[in-house]
């Protein structure tokens, strides 16, 4: 079954990086079955809800505080609506939206907008004016609102508009990932090079410059700030002059890395079908995601009925009394209207700060409207928390699968191509067969995906774990962050899991890059995931000086990269709008931004 220590198919003696193994077996099989008896969990969660009868509108519409649906069936009316907008709880249903401003079960009548013919919120506009309706430069201040909300609408409208030509830029920039890819392959090393020197020469004037700024700042009566930027001058001098010993001492291992870099352009004018794989993840993804949000939904329509104290009754803990107030009129009380102090002598008191002290007088609350003592609180159980918990897990575990997954049949691919003999004396095409030793596969591409997916999905699906494990930690304890209060306790905790989530993810960012080197071995040698990361660990550290160059130059070939790809593919985008729809246009940031932000996310 491949246990995590076992070694298969190999022994001590064997050279184990001379050729791609061809017999395998499967791997890590103990994680591949969990992990579909996890993903099975929320398949037979769906099964039985589906079976069960579950009732989705308790989820799509409103339940009044009887805990009736607000539908046509329901007397009092099909719209949901909060009688007391600051409680979430309490619902109410209407037989159209106008009716809240008069039905005597609201706290205060305010106005509503009808929102997908189920439900009423507030009409929020004529909140505010209502409270500020005395204040001349309320008016100013909306109008330049609705100027800003204009605005970006027409920015938001100009990319509708340019759709396709943010969609021709996208995929003009595939070609010129393909175009660099081959500057590579024939100019590499005079890039690289060039790119480090620039480097340097960068690193020595803005250590320079950071010393020099920190004279005058001293001059203009600011010594700790000027200590600061000298301080920060000479850590970039530092940091400079290492780099330039690094780059003279390690320049062998460098070139060896630009080798590399070119071997791996070449590769790709050969396994172009490699490019289809992130495709079918990305299909798989999205199907495993409607999946998912629609198990999601079933799980939250599955309700327990707690009867709780309606606010303000005598069990009920908080007492929930809503005061007059500018615009707020309750029990007839309008603050806005000084003029009726005669024919109500409760208006002075009742609009002061003292409301809250004859609040029976007053003040009103749910208690009173509804005139009930309790009502009917749908919330979700202790199982289906417990399972919304694990959902999210299954999701990271799932995801992050798929991403290994994709990476093992990359990973397969060049491999076999790097070991597979050349076909010709200019070593520009490897040799292709079926049953020729020392060849590559004629389909290596499919040869790589049916390794990784008939031999090593548990391999995978432990090194997902891995990292699902750790982001979930890291997910829970945002959560927990969010939840700390104000005070010093709170900010000490905070701060605290603020330390512990910096941990974590450096950890994730380890055991990623050790999972990777491990699939990379797995794909050569076939081993579990112990096996394998283990031995592409003590293969790094024998070699350490080749690994941190070759780090270093593929970070000079990957931010030229995306640098040269997003300015070429920018540009051609703002010339055609400045040039073909320069009168259909506002502006071009936003189309801008959105192309910027598609390829920074692609690269």
């Amino acid at each position: 079954m491949g246990g995590c220590f076992q070694e298969l198919n190999t022994n001590k003696d064997q050279k184990w990086l001379d050729s791609i193994v061809k017999k395998r077996y499967c791997t890590d099989v103990p994680f591949l079955v969990l992990l579909c008896a996890v993903l099975s969990v929320p398949v037979l969660f769906l099964y039985k809800s589906i079976a069960a009868g579950v009732n989705l509108d308790y989820l799509l519409k409103g339940v009044d505080y009887e805990g009736r649906l607000c539908d046509e069936d329901n007397p009092d009316g099909s719209y949901g609506v909060l009688p007391d907008i600051r409680n979430f709880q309490v619902m109410v249903c209407v037989h159209d939206c106008d009716q809240t401003l008069n039905d005597t079960r609201f706290l205060w009548n305010y106005k509503t907008r009808p929102l997908v013919k189920r439900f009423c919120i507030p009409d929020i506009q004529w909140i505010r004016e209502i409270g500020l309706v005395a204040d001349d430069m309320w008016d100013e201040y909306s109008q330049h609102g609705l100027d800003v909300a204009r605005a970006v609408q027409r920015l938001f409208a100009d990319v509708l508009n340019m759709k396709e030509v943010i969609i021709g830029c996208c995929c003009f920039s595939v070609v010129i990932s393909f175009a660099y890819g081959y500057f590579i392959g024939k100019m590499g090393r005079c890039l690289v090079w060039t790119a480090i020197v620039f480097s340097i020469i960068a690193g020595a004037l803005i250590s320079a410059g950071l010393i020099i700024t920190s004279d005058f700042v001293k001059g203009y009566g600011f010594p700790r700030l000027s200590t600061c930027v000298y301080a920060l001058g000479v850590i970039c001098a530092i940091f400079t002059t290492l780099m330039f010993f690094a780059c003279i001492f390690l320049r062998s291992q460098i070139n060896l890395a630009i080798e590399l870099l070119k071997q791996t352009s070449l590769a790709l004018t050969e396994l172009t079908s490699l490019f289809l794989i992130p495709m079918y993840t990305l299909i798989l993804a999205i199907v495993y995601l409607f999946f998912w949000f629609t198990t999601l939904i079933y799980m939250l329509a599955v309700w327990d009925e707690k009867i709780e104290p309606v606010p303000g009754s005598p069990d009920a803990a908080e007492e929930g009394w809503l005061c007059p107030g500018p615009g707020v009129v309750v029990n007839g009380i309008n603050c806005l209207r000084p003029q009726d102090l005669l024919y109500n002598p409760n208006l002075l008191e009742c609009c002061s700060s003292v409301a809250l002290d004859k609040p029976e007088k007053c003040c009103t609350s749910l208690y009173k409207t509804l005139k009930v003592v309790s009502y009917t609180n749908l919330h979700l159980n202790n199982v289906t928390r417990s399972m919304l918990l694990l959902h999210g897990f299954i999701l990271l575990w799932f995801i992050q699968f798929l991403i290994y997954w994709t990476y093992m049949i990359l990973c397969g691919a060049f491999s076999e191509w790097y070991f597979a003999a050349w076909k010709d004396t200019d070593h520009r095409k490897k040799l292709r067969s079926d049953t020729e030793s020392g060849a590559m596969s004629t389909k290596p591409v499919w040869s790589a995906f049916w390794r990784a997916t008939r031999y090593h999905m548990g391999t995978i699906a432990m090194g997902a774990l891995i990292i699902a494990i750790i982001q979930f930690i890291q997910y829970v304890l945002m959560y927990l962050e969010t939840q700390c209060s104000k005070d010093d306790a709170g900010a000490i905790t905070k701060v605290v899991l603020k330390c512990v989530i910096c941990c974590l993810r450096v950890l994730e960012c380890i055991f990623d890059r050790v999972s990777k080197n491990g699939f990379i071995v797995c794909s050569i040698t076939g081993l579990p995931f112990c096996i394998s990361s283990w031995r592409a660990i003590r293969l790094m550290c024998s070699n350490i000086m080749r690994t941190a160059a070759l780090t270093m130059v593929s970070k000079y070939i990957e931010i030229l990269g995306q640098i040269c790809i997003m300015s070429f593919s920018t540009a051609l985008c703002v010339f055609i709008l400045q040039h073909y729809y320069k009168a259909d246009t506002l502006s071009v940031l936003m189309p801008m931004a959105v192309i910027l932000d598609g390829l920074s996310s692609g690269n």
